[in-house]
């Protein structure tokens, strides 16, 4: 259970994971080539990241999904989920304009 503490939980023999704050996203590549991108609404998403969808048809895969993450990270590779703020598509904001946005896969089906 969460509680409240008076300094932030540091153990060695925990692992942690930096929380990627992004859109959740499938990609699902046809027998073809060719890549789809989706939300997990059943949205798609290729309209607001064509370059993911560019990227992923370029690792040459056939009758593939992956179930990632499109995050946007800073200059310094920490994630800035202020780039996403309020639907904003690629191009990022000038605010964001150094961001890097990328797909993380989760799986891989």
């Amino acid at each position: 259970m969460a509680s409240v503490a008076k300094k932030p939980f540091n153990d060695p023999d925990w692992i942690f994971e930096t929380k990627l704050d992004g859109y959740r996203a499938i990609a699902v590549i046809d027998s073809t080539g060719r890549a789809r991108l989706w939300s997990r609404n059943r949205l798609r998403l290729e309209p607001k990241f064509p370059t993911l969808r560019d990227a992923v048809e370029e690792l040459s895969l056939r009758s593939t999904i992956l179930d990632g993450e499109v995050v946007a990270l800073d200059e310094e590779g920490i994630p800035a989920s202020s780039c996403f703020k309020n639907g904003k598509s690629v191009p990022p904001p000038r605010s964001c304009m150094s961001c890097l946005i990328c797909f993380g896969t989760m799986g891989v089906t």
